[in-house]
């Protein structure tokens, strides 16, 4: 093919048609260029369906992530729910009694013991941190969606520092060395 092409370059420089030959050259450039723009949005598509495929593994992902999130705090309400019958047992039992049976007292600690455990919430963040990382959040089209799982994560952030403050402040330096 190259040498065709090269055989019609030397017969118009040879039989002195320049303007034909200017003519020549204009069109393989135009060939070329037209070749590399074909190339291009061959790659572009490419790179898009690649980027189509990781962000739907990232919705998978996070998706996964709030499934278990969800059933983390569903575990959690439950836990707590029995954590505050047992602290209205104690209470009941601090209002009526002045003194404990060795089984009452037994009961009591139980229930004490019981509420000493700490009981929150920390959010899977495997997804986010992955996306973060590799710089990823351009393969989530959706701003809307962007926006609520940002602020979903950064308000369970917020959330863990704050309980993590109040859990070091108040049940271990307060609630125990007093209670107990």
């Amino acid at each position: 093919m190259l040498r065709f092409f090269r055989q019609i370059r030397q017969r118009l420089l040879t039989d002195n048609k320049f303007s034909k030959y200017l003519l020549y050259a204009v069109g393989e450039i135009l060939l070329v260029v037209i070749g590399i723009l074909i190339a291009l949005w061959i790659n572009s598509l490419n790179q898009n369906y690649r980027n189509n495929e990781l962000a739907k593994i990232y919705l998978n992902d996070f998706k996964r992530d709030l499934v278990a999130d969800t059933t983390t705090l569903n575990s959690r309400i439950l836990a707590n729910e029995r954590f505050i019958k047992q602290i209205d047992t104690i209470v009941y039992i601090l209002a009526t009694k002045i003194e404990l049976s060795d089984k009452e007292l037994l009961h009591f600690m139980e229930k004490h013991n019981a509420i000493m455990r700490e009981s929150y919430f920390i959010p899977e963040k495997i997804t986010i941190k992955q996306l973060e990382s590799s710089n990823g959040s351009h393969l989530i089209s959706s701003k809307e969606l962007k926006d609520l799982l940002f602020q979903y994560y950064t308000m369970n952030d917020r959330y863990e520092q704050n309980v993590e403050k109040s859990v070091q402040l108040y049940q271990h330096n307060f609630f125990n060395r007093d209670f107990i």
